[in-house]
C-alpha cells in the first residue's frame, strides 16, 4: 500500500503541473506500468553503483615471478609482474636486513597487463652485492590513487623447515655430509658433542635454492685441534626456515656480507622504504608464530657466529694464539684472555654473550656477562694432571655461538 501512494502521487504532481493530462483509466494503467518498471530501475541503479565500486577495487597486481632462483656475477634476472590497470610503478630490491641496495622503477608509468624489470644483481652504487638472499618490492599506483603493494613477507618467509641430514659419507679422513631441500631456504649445519659443546658451525645461516647438496667438512673443530666424528658422543644437526616468496639467491661473488654491511651500507630512502625489520618480524608472528623459526626473527647481519681468539695470560699481545702453541704446560691457576675479532665486535656490541668452559667436553665453568678484552683463570687443581682439551664457548641470548679450542698439559 505504501508503494502505491508514492505512485499516485507522484502522478497527481504530475498532471498538477501540466505535464500529463492522463485520464483516470490511462493514469491506472501507467501507474501499473511503473510497478513493473521498479525492479528494472532498482537492478539498473545497483548495477551502476556495484559498477563503480567494482571498478576502483579491480586495481590490483599480480603474478609476480623471478625466472630462476639464483644469480651469478654477469648474469640478470627477470621479475614479470601483471597489472589490472596502468599504475605508477615502484620495483626495489632489499638486503636480508631490509635496507634498499637497488631501485629497479621509481613511481615509472607502466601499461596494464603483464610487465618485465631486470636486475643485474648490483646496488645502486653499481657495486655486485655479496652472496645473500635479497628480497623483491613492487608498490604500484592506479589511475585513482589507489596503491598495491607486493611484499612477499606479508605472507612468506621463517617457516621452520622440516629437515635432516641423509647421510655422511668418509673418505680418507674427510667428510661428506648430504641433505635435500625442498624450498629455498636458510640452512645451519652445527658440529658438536651431545650435552657438550658446540665444536664447529659447519654452514652459518647461508641461503640456498631448492635442491639436494653435498657439503664438505674436515672433520675438525673452529681451531682445528680436535676431529669431532672420533669424539664419544659427537653429534651433527642441521636446522633451516623457509625464504620469502620470491627470494633472489646471489652466489658466486666476491664480497663478504658481514663486511658490505659495515662499510658499504646500502641506501636507504627515508619515508619511502615499504619493508622494514620490525613490520617482518610483526607479520610472521601474525601469520604464525608458532611455526616461524626464531632464527628468522633475528636481524641477519646478527645471525652469525662470533670469531674470537684466546691468549695465554693478561696481554693479548705478548704470545701466540694458545691455538698456535705447542700444548701449554700449567700448574695451579692458568689465566687466559679471550678477544673478539674486528670483524664480530659489532655484533658482539649489539647482543649479550656468555663465556662456558668444558674440559674434556665436560661442563666445567660459565661466566653469565661477557666482555672483550675478557681475563679468565683456570683452576687446574680441578683436573688429573696429563693433557686435557679445553673448549671456549661464547653463546649469545639468541643463538649464536662460536668456539675456540686448545690443548694444556696439567702438571700440578
Amino acid at each position: 500500500m505504501k508503494r502505491e501512494c508514492i505512485f499516485f502521487n507522484m502522478l497527481q504532481e504530475m498532471e498538477k503541473s501540466g505535464i500529463s493530462l492522463l485520464t483516470v483509466k490511462k493514469r491506472l494503467k501507467f501507474r501499473n506500468t511503473l510497478y513493473l518498471l521498479l525492479p528494472v530501475f532498482l537492478i539498473c541503479f545497483c548495477f551502476r553503483m556495484e559498477s563503480i565500486v567494482a571498478s576502483e577495487n579491480l586495481f590490483s597486481l599480480e603474478n609476480v615471478k623471478i625466472d630462476k632462483q639464483t644469480l651469478r656475477p654477469g648474469e640478470e634476472i627477470n621479475i614479470s609482474f601483471r597489472l589490472t590497470e596502468d599504475a605508477k610503478t615502484t620495483i626495489r630490491l632489499y638486503s636480508p636486513d631490509y635496507d634498499v641496495v637497488r631501485t629497479l622503477m621509481d613511481r615509472q608509468k607502466r601499461p596494464a597487463g603483464t610487465n618485465n624489470a631486470v636486475w643485474d644483481g648490483r646496488d645502486d652504487a653499481g657495486n655486485l652485492v655479496p652472496d645473500e638472499a635479497y628480497l623483491v618490492n613492487i608498490t604500484a599506483e592506479g589511475p585513482s590513487g589507489k596503491k598495491v603493494t607486493y611484499d612477499p613477507t606479508n605472507h612468506s618467509g621463517g617457516e621452520i623447515l622440516d629437515i635432516q641430514i641423509d647421510r655422511i659419507e668418509e673418505l680418507k679422513g674427510k667428510y661428506n655430509i648430504h641433505y635435500s631441500i625442498p624450498s629455498p631456504s636458510r640452512i645451519n649445519i652445527r658440529a658438536g658433542i651431545h650435552n657438550g659443546p658446540l665444536l664447529k658451525t659447519v654452514v652459518d645461516w647461508r641461503p640456498f635454492p631448492a635442491g639436494d647438496y653435498v657439503q664438505p667438512w674436515d672433520g675438525l673443530d673452529e681451531t682445528r685441534q680436535i676431529q669431532v666424528l672420533e669424539e664419544l658422543g659427537h653429534v651433527i644437526y642441521i636446522r633451516g626456515f623457509l625464504l620469502p616468496e620470491n627470494s633472489i639467491i646471489v652466489e658466486g661473488s666476491s664480497g663478504d656480507y658481514q663486511k658490505y654491511q659495515r662499510n658499504v651500507q646500502p641506501r636507504v630512502l627515508p619515508g619511502q622504504n615499504s619493508l622494514s625489520y620490525q613490520s617482518v618480524r610483526e607479520e610472521a608472528l601474525m601469520r604464525d608464530r608458532e611455526r616461524i623459526s626464531p632464527d628468522y626473527l633475528v636481524r641477519r647481519r646478527f645471525n652469525v657466529s662470533p670469531k674470537f681468539t684466546v691468549f695465554h695470560g693478561s696481554e693479548e699481545s705478548v704470545d701466540l694464539p694458545l691455538a698456535e702453541r705447542p700444548i701449554t704446560n700449567v700448574s695451579g691457576d692458568f689465566g687466559f684472555t679471550l678477544e673478539v675479532a674486528a670483524e664480530s665486535i659489532d655484533n658482539f656490541n649489539e647482543s649479550r654473550y656468555e663465556i662456558v668452559v668444558f674440559a674434556d667436553n665436560q661442563r666445567f665453568d660459565e661466566e653469565e656477562q661477557a666482555y672483550t678484552p675478557y681475563t679468565y683463570t683456570l683452576d687446574t687443581t680441578r683436573l688429573s694432571n696429563g693433557e686435557h682439551d679445553i673448549a671456549i664457548n661464547l653463546s649469545s641470548i639468541t643463538g649464536q655461538v662460536g668456539c675456540y679450542c686448545f690443548r694444556i698439559k696439567v702438571e700440578n
